[in-house]
């Protein structure tokens, strides 16, 4: 790096003395006309028709790299490029031929004059504009190549929105549902082109969206205050339509400026941001939303959690504060939701730890859901909750449920330890619905 720096440096203050020598001799300008042509971004690097000699510029004449890779796909200069390259070269080494001498023999007995000093910095100067104007346009060519996958998706949700505008009472029919889904694909390329801060998936379902959207039209105001199950599957299912719709917006902001759009489409702050966003979202929605019984197994799961909150002050303050002890109290309760109901339980259960999942009942899995049903028949739910609250060493509850509890905690044990970064995942998801919903803070200015 320190000898790239050097060189870089050495070369700049080359160029800027060249430049100075041909200004003070007046030797002809080649047109740079041509820089009108030039984005945004490369009219900054060239703010005038002037020389600007650029190290970059003379480097890349140098290398004479035929191929380039942005965003994971190769790129090839085309020869013409390659030409105009070793043509700077060859005039850049007749003037280095020159110096030599001059250098070597002193000014006078080389037998350079003015005019042959002119003459060789004019030829310099064509071939460097020659190989500029080829080298920048071909450079602009690429990037407009590299930012191909992301004006697909602005042409896609451009298409969509189209479509919404000119039919708003005509959505969720077939034809709004290929464009969704056509736009939802075109945003899994983007996201496993982009996206180096996350998992960079590119297996986006539309079914997850059309899943959110069918909960939050079937949770009425009146139902969610008055159902926590209901109110669960809502948060989910918001956060999944909030994520999709901030993509959608600042997909309709950067088409306004997709020149300040770096090709390296990583290097897109805005942009990384948002897919990161839709890939969470979508994540928890392919898991929690669009799998009907898991969804309810999770909404059951914080309504008991709630309830249990109803029952114990001290509980409700745990889960407020987020106590560690919170995270034992958990995993107890969650075992007692599977063993209440185990048929609604299992499909999400069995992710959490595969193992007592099988293609054969587990013997062990099946002496304690009996253990369950032999307790429960003679303690209320309300007490197990409470129980699940104080621990198993809270007290002399009777032998049938203290020997539950102790099984209980060794269980739960096996659950957070059995998928460690699955259940990790899932607790938090239980907690931020706890909370409210995850309700993620988006930003409302447009970043790039």
């Amino acid at each position: 790096m320190v000898q790239i720096d050097t060189w870089h440096t050495s070369c700049s203050n080359f160029l800027n003395s060249m430049e100075a020598a041909a200004c003070a001799m007046n030797v002809d300008l080649a047109s740079r006309h041509y820089r009108s042509t030039f984005t945004v971004n490369y009219k900054a690097l060239f703010p005038s028709n002037s020389r600007h000699y650029r190290a970059d510029v003379f480097k890349a004449s140098i290398e004479q790299c035929p191929t380039m890779w942005v965003n994971g796909d190769k790129f090839e200069f085309g020869p013409q490029v390659l030409a105009l390259a070793k043509t700077l070269q060859a005039q850049w080494a007749r003037m280095d031929n020159m110096m030599e001498k001059c250098h070597s023999q002193g000014l006078s007995a080389s037998g350079f004059t003015r005019s042959d000093f002119a003459s060789m910095l004019r030829e310099v100067d064509a071939a460097w504009a020659g190989f500029e104007c080829g080298y920048i346009s071909e450079l602009m060519s690429i990037e407009d190549k590299a930012r191909s996958w992301l004006v697909q998706a602005i042409r896609c949700e451009a298409e969509l929105t189209e479509y919404e505008t000119q039919n708003n009472r005509q959505r969720n029919v077939q034809t709004h549902l290929a464009l969704q889904q056509r736009f939802v694909k075109c945003l899994g390329k983007l996201n496993s082109v982009a996206n180096t801060q996350g998992k960079g998936r590119d297996d986006f379902d539309a079914e997850v969206l059309e899943r959110a959207t069918a909960v939050l039209q079937s949770c009425t105001a009146s139902v969610v205050s008055q159902n926590f199950a209901v109110e669960t599957a809502r948060a989910l299912a918001t956060e999944v339509r909030e994520s999709y719709e901030a993509m959608r917006r600042y997909l309709q902001e950067v088409s306004t400026c997709l020149e300040c759009v770096d090709p390296h489409l990583c290097k897109n702050a805005g942009l990384v941001q948002r897919l990161v966003d839709v890939e969470e979202s979508w994540e928890l929605g392919a898991l929690y939303v669009q799998r009907k019984m898991t969804l309810d197994a999770l909404c059951d799961w914080v309504s008991q959690i709630k309830v249990a909150q109803g029952l114990s002050s001290s509980f409700a303050a745990m889960c407020e504060n987020c106590d560690v002890e919170m995270f034992l109290v958990m995993p107890r309760m969650i075992w007692l939701c599977f063993l209440k109901n185990a048929g609604m339980q299992s499909d999400l259960m069995s992710s959490l730890i595969p193992k007592r999942f099988g293609v054969s009942a587990d013997p062990e899995l099946q002496e304690f859901r009996a253990k369950f049903q032999k307790v429960s028949s003679a303690v209320a739910w309300e007490t197990l909750l409470l129980k699940a609250v104080s621990g198993p060493s809270s007290g002399n509850a009777g032998e049938a449920l203290d020997s539950f509890m102790l099984e209980l905690e060794r269980w739960s044990m096996e659950l957070q330890r059995s998928n460690p970064k699955d259940w990790n995942q899932c607790s938090s998801v239980v907690m931020q619905c706890l909370s409210g919903g995850p309700q993620k803070p988006r930003e409302t200015e447009f970043n790039v």
